[in-house]
Order: structure tokens, then sequence, then C-alpha cells
């Protein structure tokens, strides 16, 4: 309809233009074009669309190709495939790890070819009629063929949504009858499947290679660790642990104790005769020794290699995740999934036999809750007294009143699991502590009591609900309680999709991110501390921290001064562990250990008592500086770790992709990760993965607003998407370093915050010091800026080395005189002359040299002037020197070189005015004393912000400070010797605050440091305190979220998408880069055109110096002056005078030819880091492909075809997109530089 409509106008328009129609009628015709054009290209965006018969808008080209289901990610992305089916999954127990049971009539239709390919070989006489009943499986012959078939094809099993890598994995087909199909119940967590109606898809992998890929890479029983943080993830749930937990747990009396066996076989004899119970305390031999055990310990630890068993363990889930670990470390894959196959058989047994159910009987309530209550409702009551006697506000009162409420349940809660810890055999009790299912906060709901509720808008109700589901709720507490429920079940629901769409975004930022070089070369690293929740609790420790890594520089042992691991070594995991806990005490009166405490870690915050003041941080590096505070401090001893440095993906300089060694190892396999492999992929689906996990609530605390903590899966997009503002209120940071001094309350009720810093240095000259001593005042006021007169600025370099700047009052009469090249100074510095006074001697202007063909033109009026017309009808106009006459008539043509005047007669230059000759390289200035004119020593904390020779007016500012500090001094001290003021600076700055403190007076805070509870964006972070300080509060705010849900993730993931967001750099100044002003590029590409123009101008001081004393091949000229002549050898003085002229290039003949001699030096270009919030980074640094099939795809097209961009197609993306192998895996190509290497093989030796 769309090109009916623009065919139809198209065709009426040329009608009615060939009738001779009048303007205004085919005005409106063309109009009505125009919108059926723009109908077709994006119908939707119109006003009043077009509509169809079913009073639908008519879909468009945009449409077609825009969303989920447009072109690019319906059918170009992600397509419909053969060979695959899906069928609702059930558990089976007799599955190996590696089997899965696929339903005959399944199997029938997925390898349908195949089978009929075999039944061709057979001779049969209708092959029509035969391959009917065949394929519905009523001859015995193709059983046989889906046998054979079977043993030679995994296939892969996918569960919806596709969370991570796991959740696709290859297995071995098992014909099983029935319509479900088949798996083996340990690959549930993967998969994160139940069976309470899940679906599986399978897919059948055809060619050689994907068959092998399936084998190698995909199969179960190689995917038993998470890639997220290697630990393992294809482990027993729910009933086999805690078959696990009733087979080891010891009853002390139980029947039977203290009795001795020959073998376990006839300790089974025993328990089956009743002669022992199975968890009373016997003696066993195991393997020639005699072992103090229970038979269930005995049955479980047989099925352990020998060097894992523990007979003395009650196992629940975290222990047996332990022994799978060990086990896969030393015994690798294979088997493991033997012992996970046993423990699954032994589980199921026993899960069986212990015969576990669960009835209302078994949720035991506490005695003891009576009582507690009954404390908790006069505890309240009394708080209600005060209130009534006007002793607390309604917003205190309120808060005690939750927080009683809350120690009463956490009290209740104890009771609980006390009460029931007595019961060994309680169903209730066995499911929680073994780890099978549930915690204690679900036990306190059924047996304890539920507590308080959060309201309608999240805030937490003050009644709380004192029964649990045993007692039964009265109708209050019920309708209490429906409001939590209904905004849970919300909750989960949004969730989902807010989790799935943070994935995405992560995918997409990271998704180009691969390892393609083993080292980049880096020297950079991060240093590495624990990460803490607060002062107190632990988040992650240096070892955890380090596992998998290589260092970027030497570990030291502070205790020797040893080295103990080398730069760029691998981190095993007993250095890790070894290198986690070393510490040791150094004393400070030994020169020896003072000299190995500089550039250690301090373990813990020192504090100086009598000054209340933290002299060293904790986790601070010790410098001279610091070592000196601590002896001024009277400190005896100090506690001290290595620095620990390591290599990281945030300061890896791999360009478009990330080195092994800044990577470290692939947490799914221990090893180093291999080249190809697509980590910014992994680190995504890691973080995303969990996402469904997190909580979406904001914390309400009582309807203080500003108060509220954001959480969960709002926190963790708020990060990603660098939010400027955030949910949570924003936390006062610390502007500078030093120490806390003081801390004031102010009338409106905000507290503020004063910090002091380190006492600085400047050296200021006096004439424009504008401070007092102990003066409070802003850095910017400590001098005079401006000039004082107009006139020029001149930098002068002294014979010392020094420079002075001076400025020359123009209304004083002060004169400058330009040099031209031949004349030579006759006055010295410091002269005094007079009006018409030389102040050079004698000199020849050359004549004026035609530098291409051209006509010469005379203006009328002008006798002094010729113009020159070249063959583009360029003019360029010389002045006739001083004396010289013309050599060609008006109208006449001159070639290139030709003379159009003769030199000019002897001449010198004469003063205008009287006042004192300054001699300088390029120019002779003459200046009143008695005038404005400012002449100053520069001091290495002056910067002037004109050039020399610029022209300035008076009151504008020429000078700023180099002063590494924004904001108020305290000028402490001031010493003035020659013309040069020394200054002590002290600098102070105040934070006002209206948040809860975190720090107290005489603490250490560093720029950048939180001061208060609360948050802060990453951007205000990024320009305060720089790009390190940015990382490690994104790092360890990350780790916070999703560690307070219990997931745990390794830090290279967070790492790789920390290096998107902040991996750019936006151009301030181009220089000579080819980058635009403005332009977003990436670190890498800036560094890049950094290396390029170095080398470039290395290049070109190199040619200079190679061709001195080679003829010229061309004259030297400029603007008609002729500087050198063809021939002349080329000297430093050529050179000198050339580059004064501003020429760019000379033509030198060097060898046989002629050779390009560049006089330029090229600029550097200057940018800013600049960070990126996930979504931007998708968009931005990618080819328009990547981009259009993510986001706003018209705008993304539409302003790529402007550009007229070209996408390499080097991404994942792309290469899907146009059906290409993927560049990483097995698609990824190794650089022939590296594969003629041996392959590395990392012993323990070598680690």
């Amino acid at each position: 309809d769309l090109y009916r409509r623009i065919i139809n106008r198209n065709n009426r328009l040329k009608k009615l233009i060939d009738m001779g129609a009048p303007e205004v009628i085919l005005r409106n015709e063309r109009r009505m074009l125009q919108e059926a054009v723009d109908a077709l290209i994006h119908n939707e965006k119109k006003e009043s669309p077009i509509r169809g018969r079913d009073n639908r808008p008519l879909k468009s080209l945009s449409e077609r190709i825009h969303g989920k289901h447009g072109r690019l990610r319906r059918n170009l992305l992600g397509r419909r495939v053969d060979y695959s089916g899906r069928a609702v999954i059930v558990v089976d127990p007799t599955l190996k790890l590696h089997q899965c049971g696929l339903p005959k009539k399944m199997a029938l239709e997925l390898f349908k070819p195949f089978i009929l390919h075999g039944l061709e070989t057979t001779t049969f006489s209708d092959f029509d009629e035969i391959k009917n009943s065949a394929m519905a499986g009523e001859m015995p012959e193709v059983w046989d063929i889906l046998d054979k078939l079977i043993k030679s094809h995994p296939v892969l099993l996918n569960r919806a949504p596709t969370l991570h890598r796991l959740s696709m994995q290859a297995f071995e087909p098992v014909l099983v009858d029935g319509e479900a199909i088949h798996i083996h119940p340990f690959i549930c967590p993967p998969y994160n499947a139940d069976f309470d109606g899940d679906q599986m898809a399978v897919h059948l992998p055809l060619s050689e290679e994907a068959i092998r890929e399936a084998r190698e890479l995909m199969a179960a029983p190689r995917n038993i660790l998470s890639p997220s943080d290697g630990e393992p993830i294809t482990l027993p749930t729910q009933d086999p642990v805690y078959a696990y937990y009733y087979l080891t747990v010891e009853v002390k009396d139980g029947k039977g104790a203290g009795k001795t066996f020959c073998d376990i076989e006839e300790a089974r004899k025993a328990e089956e005769a009743d002669i022992i119970a199975l968890h009373s305390p016997i003696q066993i031999r195991i393997d020639g020794k005699r072992i103090k055990t229970t038979l269930g310990r005995a049955e479980l630890n047989r099925i352990f290699p020998e060097s894992v068993r523990d007979y003395d363990k009650v196992m629940n889930r975290s222990a047996i995740r332990r022994v799978v670990r060990t086990c896969y470390h030393e015994f690798g894959w294979e088997k493991t999934a033997e012992v996970l196959d046993d423990l699954k058989d032994l589980g199921f047994k026993y899960a069986t036999q212990s015969g576990l159910t669960i009835s209302l009987k078994d949720c035991l309530i506490p005695e003891e809750k009576e009582g507690i209550v009954r404390i908790s409702l006069a505890a309240v009551q009394r708080i209600e007294t005060m209130h009534r006697m006007g002793l607390s506000t309604e917003d205190e009162r309120k808060q005690a009143v939750i927080r009683i409420w809350r120690r009463t349940v956490d009290d209740v809660e104890d009771a609980t699991m006390a009460n029931l810890a007595s019961h060994a055999f309680n169903p209730v009790y066995g499911i929680v502590i073994s780890g099978a299912r549930g915690g204690p906060d679900q036990v306190k709901q059924l047996c304890g009591m539920r507590g308080p509720m959060a309201g309608p808008s999240g805030e937490i109700v003050e009644r709380p609900v004192i029964s649990n589901f045993r007692e039964g709720l009265d109708m209050m507490e019920y309708f209490i309680s429906t409001h939590g429920g209904r905004k849970g079940a919300a909750d989960t629901a949004l969730k989902t999709a807010d989790s799935g769409y943070l994935t995405r975004r992560l995918v997409d930022a990271s998704s180009d991110t691969i390892t393609t070089e083993l080292d980049c070369g880096t020297s950079q690293g991060i240093d590495i501390d624990p990460l803490w929740f607060s002062k107190t609790e632990l988040m992650e420790s240096i070892e955890e921290r380090i596992y998998g890594r290589v260092t970027a520089e030497p570990v030291v042992d502070p205790a020797s001064g040893e080295i103990l691991v080398d730069a760029n070594q691998w981190v095993s995991q007993e250095t890790a562990d070894h290198l986690g806990r070393l510490d040791c005490e150094l004393s400070m009166s030994k020169p020896a250990e003072r000299e190995r405490m500089i550039g250690t870690k301090n373990v813990a915050e020192i504090r100086d008592a009598e000054a209340k003041r933290v002299l060293v941080k904790a986790d601070e590096l010790l410098t001279p500086r610091h070592i000196d505070v601590l002896k001024e401090g009277g400190v005896k001893t100090v506690r001290v770790r290595p620095r620990i440095v390591i290599r990281s993906p945030m300061t890896c300089e791999t360009s478009s992709g990330i080195c092994q060694l800044c990577y470290g190892f692939d947490m799914s396999n221990h090893q180093p990760v291999s080249l190809g492999t697509a980590v910014g992929v992994i680190a995504a689906q890691s973080v995303g993965e969990p996402g469904t996990q997190l909580t979406m609530r904001t914390f309400h605390t009582g309807g203080v607003a500003g108060d509220d903590i954001t959480q969960g899966l709002p926190r963790a997009e708020e990060l990603f998407e660098a939010r400027k503002t955030m949910k949570s209120g924003e936390a006062g940071i610390s502007p500078l370093d030093g120490y806390v001094t003081n801390i004031t309350p102010t009338a409106t009720g905000d507290d503020q915050v004063e910090v002091t810093g380190e006492i600085r240095t400047a050296r200021l000259p006096i004439s424009i010091l504008r401070a007092e001593v102990d003066e409070q005042i802003d850095v910017s006021a400590l001098i005079d800026h401006s000039s004082p007169c107009a006139g020029e600025l001149y930098v002068l370099n002294l014979d010392d080395g020094s420079q002075e700047l001076f400025i020359t009052d123009a209304s004083a009469g002060d004169r400058s005189y330009s040099l031209p090249i031949a004349a030579q100074p006759k006055v010295k510095d410091g002269d005094q002359v007079s009006e018409g006074d030389a102040l050079t001697d004698r000199f020849n202007v050359d004549g004026i040299v035609a530098d291409c063909h051209a006509v010469v033109q005379i203006p009328e009026g002008e006798d002094r002037i010729v113009v020159l017309v070249d063959e583009n009808g360029v003019e360029t106009k010389h002045e006739i020197p001083f004396g010289a006459r013309l050599m060609v008539e008006a109208g006449a043509k001159v070639k290139e070189g030709d003379h159009v005047t003769s030199r000019s007669k002897p001449i010198f230059i004469a003063s205008e005015t009287e006042g004192t000759a300054l001699v300088l390289s390029d120019r002779i200035v003459v200046f009143n004393p008695a005038g404005n004119s400012l002449r100053i020593p520069l001091t290495s904390d002056l910067h002037v912000a004109k050039p020399h020779g610029a022209t300035v007016k008076a009151g504008e500012n020429v000078l700023s400070l180099e002063i590494a500090h924004q904001g108020d001094v305290v000028v402490t001290s001031i010493t003035k010797k020659k013309g040069i003021a020394t200054i002590l600076l002290q600098p102070k700055s105040i934070v006002k605050i209206d948040k809860a403190l975190i720090v107290r007076v005489g603490d250490k805070v560093e720029e950048g440091d939180l001061l208060t509870k609360g948050v802060v964006a990453p951007h205000t972070l990024l320009e305060t305190a720089g790009v390190n300080k940015a990382r490690q509060y994104l790092l360890s705010e990350i780790h916070k979220v999703y560690k307070q849900q219990g997931v745990d993730i390794n830090d290279k993931h967070l790492e790789v998408i920390i290096r998107q967001i902040l991996n750019n750099v936006k151009i301030v100044d181009r220089g000579d880069a080819r980058f635009l002003l403005g332009d977003s590029v990436t670190l890498e590409e800036f560094r890049k055109e950094i290396r390029a123009l170095t080398q470039w101008n290395q290049e070109a001081d190199r040619l200079r110096r190679d061709v001195l004393g080679e003829p010229l091949a061309e004259d030297v000229a400029s603007g008609g002056h002729l500087i050198a002549t063809s021939g002349e050898l080329l000297s430093q003085e050529i050179l000198a005078r050339a580059s004064k002229a501003g020429i760019e290039r000379v033509f030198v003949t060097h060898g046989e030819e002629t050779v390009e001699v560049s006089l330029l030096v090229k600029n550097y270009p200057d940018g800013e880091r600049e960070l990126l919030r996930i979504s931007r980074a998708a968009l931005q640094t990618k080819g328009w492909l990547s981009a259009a099939s993510f986001q706003r795809t018209t705008k993304v097209l539409s302003e790529a075809a402007l550009r007229g961009e070209v996408d390499e197609l080097s991404g994942l993306k792309p290469s899907i997109i146009v059906g290409k192998r993927i560049p990483s895996g097995t698609g990824f190509k190794i650089p022939v530089v590296l594969a003629d290497l041996p392959k590395t093989d990392i012993d323990d030796g070598s680690r």
C-alpha cells in the first residue's frame, strides 16, 4: 500500500506537469509525494499514520528492522534452526552425568534424514511404503540404525532463559520411552531447572566439527565449574544433600556403639541384622587402617578418592562442594564426574532410606517465645508512655518500636534454631542445617514469629506479626502480610525483565573483548587490598583477589627484603594463600627495618594518642614521609604486609582486546585463559546471570527521606549505567588528601567537616603576591593574574637558565622592532637610546623572488607594492624593499625563481622613541622605564597563559598558578629573597554534610574518600580524584551489591566491564592528530596516535641531522624573500632562519635523490578520561552494524549512512549477521608470531 501511494502520486504529478498545471497545485502534489515517501520510511512517527484496512498503521521500512521483532534481531542475529525440538523435562537418577534421555519419537524425527539414508543402503522393493512405516517406528531395522547414530551424535540441551554459557550443554542421548526428555539431577543448578513443567530444547550438531566441539568443549562433565567464580556448579541439591547429612550425623549412644568390624561389608551386615545403627560410632578396618567413624560416614567416604576422605565430618552442602572442588583440582574432570555419579546413587538411596518427610508436628515452637514477646510488649508500652510524656518525637518513637521488634525476631529465631538443634533428626532442622533447602529465615516463620512486615509503600509497619504459620495468623496479621506478598510477586515479574535487559546491555558493551595476545607488555597494574563491607566486615580477602592472576611488580617479603614473586609471574593457590596471610612486625628503632618498611602496606590503622589523629590508615602504602611522621609520633613498631600489584584488564594496553597475562586464569578450568576466548561475553554473563537473584527493594528507613539505601538490581543498574543522580542520597566526599580537623554542627542541623591537607611550598614573585601570613585565602587569589597595562608579552630566557616575564606598556610609548633575517643588533641589553638612534647595523634586504609562474601587476597609486597573480588567479602582495628597483614591467610573465626586484640599498632600523633597549632573539624592544611595564621572574609554580610575542589588553589574565589544589589555603609563612617569596600553604576545605558521618576528628582521608554514609556518582569521583579512585569505587560497590545476596563474582569479570566504562578519552585539544575536537576515542587509539606522532617527530629530527651539509635541491624562500639558494649547503643557520620564517619543509639532494625535510614538530593531542555508561559504550565503540542491532536502529543506520561509515565486520555480531565464523574460540586466528611458540605448560614450579 505504501509503495502504491508513492507510484500513484508520482504518476499524477508527472501528468500535472505535462498538462502545465499552475504552481500552487504542483506544490501541493509535491508535498503529498514527499509525505508518501516519509510514510514508507517511517510511518509510525507521523501524527496521522497511514492505516490499512484493519485500521492499524501500515508497517514501514524502519519498523521492519526495528526492535525485537525486526529484521536484525529476529532474522539475522537469531534464527529458527532445523534439527531441533523441545519437550518437558523429567528427572532421571539412572543417567550418568554425560547422558540425557531422548524420547524415541523425538529421536526418530530429529534423525529422520540419517535414518532414511541408512535404510537406502538396505535392499527393499518399494521404498516410499517402507519409509512411512519406518518413520512410524514399526520396523525393527530402524532402531538398529538409531542405536548406531546415537553413539556418534551428541545432542545439545538448552533451557530458556539462556543466562550464561552453561545453559547450553552437550550430552550423549539415551533412547527412553514416553514423551519427556530425561535429565541428570545434578545439572539442574547450571540450567536453573526444576521439574514443575520446565521445558528444554534439543539441538543436533551436524558437521564433524560441530560434533567435535560439542564433545570437547560443551560436554556436561567438562563444565563442572562455573566460569563466573571457578566454584563447582554441577552439584547435588535438595534430597541427596539431606541424605549426606543424614548419613554423617553421629549418635554418641546409638545402638552397637563402640563395636569393631573387620571391613565395611561386615558392618553393613551387622546393620541389616539390626546389631548396630547407621549413626553409631564404631571402628572399621578400611584399607588396612582401623578407623573410628560411623557406618554412614564410611559409606559416604568410600566413594571419594583417598586424599579427600574425612571420616569425622558431618557433610552439608558446602562440605560437598569443597570435596567436589578439591576432586576437580587434584584429579581432573573425568574423576570428578565419576564421584558426582556415585554421590547421586548414594544420595537417592539414603534419601529414600532415611524416610524423610515433613509434617505440621515437626515445626516445634520454642517455649521461650512467649517470654521474649512479653518482654518486648512491655518495652513497647514503656516507649509509648515516654512518647506521651513528650520525651521523643513521633519519628523517634516509631524507630525505637521497630528496633525492638527486630531484636525480638532475632531472639526468637535464635531460640527456635537452638530448640530444633536438640532434635538431631527433626526433618525441618535437618533440611535447613544440611543446606538442602530453606534457611533460618524460613524456619523462623514456620516455628518462631514472622516479625515486622513491609507496608504498601515499602516502609515497615509498626505492628509486627507475632504468630507463626504453625500457630496460624489472625485476621489483622494476615492482612498486614498481604502487602509484602503482593509486592514480592510484582517485584519478581519486573525483576526478570530488568535483569535480562541489564544482561543484554552488558553483553553488547563488552562482546568484542577477546583475548588476542599473550602479553601486551604493560608495566601498569592495580594495587590489591582487601575489600571491606564496613570498617570491620571483610568482603573479599587478598588471596581471593590475587589467585590466578599475574604480578605486575615483584612482591617483596617485608621481613627479609627478599623477592617472593617476580614481576609477570602467575599466582597459584599456594602462593596466593601465602601472600594473603603474610605480614610481620617491624621495629622503628632499627634503620634496616625502617628501610624495609618503605613500599610496604600498613596492616592496621595507627593513631597518635596525644595528637588524637590517625598517622597512617589501614592498607596505606608507606613512603619515607610516613616513616618520618611515625617517628615523630613516637610509634615503636609497625605491622606491615607486602605491596601486591597485579596485572588487570583495566590497565591492559592491547588494542581491541585483552592479553592473557592481564586477564589471568580462565575460571572454568583454572588454567591461563586461551587465546580467542570471548572474555567480554563471559564477564557480561557472569554479572548478568545472578541478576534475577538480586532484590528489587529500596530499603526505607521508616520514611526518613534521603536515608534510603538502594540495593540489589536498581543499584547494580545505577552503577553500570554510571548515573549522575542517584536514588539514594549523595555522600559527601573529601576534596583533598589530609586530616579531618573539625566537625561543627550548623544552625540548619547539618554538619560541616573541615579537612586540612599537608603543608605545601610555593615560590611566587613578590611583586604580584596578594596574600599575608595567617590569612585564609582561595588559591586563585594568591597572586594578581592580570596584566597591568596594554602591550606585548615576552618570555625572556636568561643566561643562568631561569626565565622572566616582560610586558611592554604601549601607552608609555614602548615599541618593538622585528629583526629581518640579515639584520645584526647594534645596541646591547639595557642601553639607553634616543629617538632616531640606529638599533641595528646597516644591512641589505634581498630582492623579491617569484615562487611560481605568475603575471606582474602594479596597483594604481601604490608605487611601493607589487602583486604577483598565479595561474589560478591567486594574488600575492609584496612590498618593494627600500631603494630597490623593479626588474620587470607591469603585465610581464615571470617563472618560478625569477627576480622581480633588485636588493635594497643598505638600511638600518632606527628607534622611534627614547627609552631602554631590550635585545631578544627575534626583535629589539625599546621601553620607557617610567611606564607601567611588568618584569617578573618566572617560577615552576607559574604558567604563562599567552604565547611569546602576544598582544595583551590591560587587566587581561596572563598568568595561572600551577598548584595542584583548588579551594582555600591558609598561608602559614612567607620568606622573601631576591624578588621571590617562598610561601608555605596549608590546604583547607569545608564540606557541608546532611548525612550520618563515617569519619571522626583526627581521621586521615584521601581525595575522593567518602565522609558520610550514602553513595557517590562515579562521574564526581573521576573529576575530583581521578580514574583509579573511580575504578576502585565501581569495583567495590558492584561487589557489594552481589555479595549482599550471597553471589560470588570473580574480580576479573567486573574489571573487564569497568574497562569498557572507563576506556574512553574525549579530545580537548587535537594537536596535529587525526582526531577532531570533542571526539570520543578509545584509550588504545589515543595511545597509538601519540606513539605514531612521537615516531614521526623522531624520524623528522633524525632526517634533519642526517642531511646537514647536503646541497639544497630548491631555493628556500618565504613571502618572496630568498633565504638560501639552490645548491647551497644546508646548515643549522639556514634551518633556524627557515623555521623562523614559518617554512614547513625544504628539499635537499641526498645521494642521487631529492629528499623532503620537514621543519615542523607535530603537537600531541590532549584528552580527558570519559566515563561512558554501558549502553553508550555499546553504541559508541562499535561498528555501525553492531550498534544498529543493539538499540535505536534507524538513528544509528541513518547517521552511519550520512557519515559514510565502513564496518570492518570484525566483531562477534557482524560476523553472525553476514554468516562468517565468529572471530573467537575455535574461529580465532592465532597470529603467526604465536603459532610457532611451544605450548606453555604451567606447572607448580613455574607458577
